[in-house]
């Protein structure tokens, strides 16, 4: 793993500016993968694509269209380096709630996908890292499981119509999971025997699973 610059970003309201890491390369040694896709890499860490502003309490796109600027993690000569990141702060990520949140005027199909995702995933941790599986049963995470549901649905549809068939295999392993986290077992089973057996390890341990009756987020293993 090589750590890239440090990227700057500026809020469009008020001017505050935000750091967040990057990286110049990064592998996937050690990493974990977990059933909603998310994946805990060592020498791959993500970084906020979205963080809350503390100048003014607004969401801000850590992408182009904020960009302002960025810092070389080892600058040639201390004395030069740029003053772009003069009083940033660094990004962090979102909580659940905050995800959910930042949808409030959101109109961008593909930004409304990617919070809802990362709403789920947040959820989720709480059960992984704190083995608190009271979300599970919590109604904003309902809700937004099943707000994502219909968003897959819908891209499906749409996929359908264009290619007459379906080929999107993670929106399958993504639906058939969001049943499965909301006990819908029924329906888990149904989806995730249409997955192509290119997955098979992820289809097999989720039908497990299903089978079992648990709706908790687990880490694949890597035999099937």
């Amino acid at each position: 793993m090589i750590p890239g610059p440090d990227l700057i970003f500026k809020c469009p309201k008020c001017g505050q500016r935000i750091s967040r890491g990057s990286l110049t390369s990064g592998n996937t040694i050690g990493a974990v993968c977990f059933s909603d896709a998310s994946m805990k890499a060592p020498m791959c860490p993500r970084f906020p694509a979205i963080a809350k502003c503390a100048g003014c309490g607004g969401y801000v796109w850590l992408g182009e269209e904020n960009a302002a600027g960025s810092i070389p993690r080892w600058p040639r000569n201390g004395s030069d380096r740029p003053s772009d990141g003069e009083g940033a702060i660094p990004a962090e990520f979102l909580t659940a709630e905050e995800y959910i949140d930042a949808l409030n005027g959101c109109k961008d199909k593909g930004d409304i996908r990617f919070l809802r995702i990362m709403a789920w995933q947040a959820f989720n941790a709480r059960y992984l890292y704190d083995k608190d599986d009271s979300v599970y049963h919590d109604k904003a995470y309902i809700d937004n499981c099943n707000a994502l549901l219909s968003l897959l649905k819908k891209r499906k549809n749409v996929l359908l119509a264009l290619l007459k068939r379906d080929k999107d295999e993670n929106d399958k392993l993504l639906s058939a999971e969001l049943h499965r986290n909301l006990g819908e077992f029924d329906e888990c089973l149904k989806i995730i025997e249409t997955v192509s057996e290119k997955y098979s390890r992820q289809k097999n341990q989720i039908a497990v699973a299903c089978e079992k009756k648990l709706i908790h987020t687990f880490a694949f293993t890597k035999k099937v």
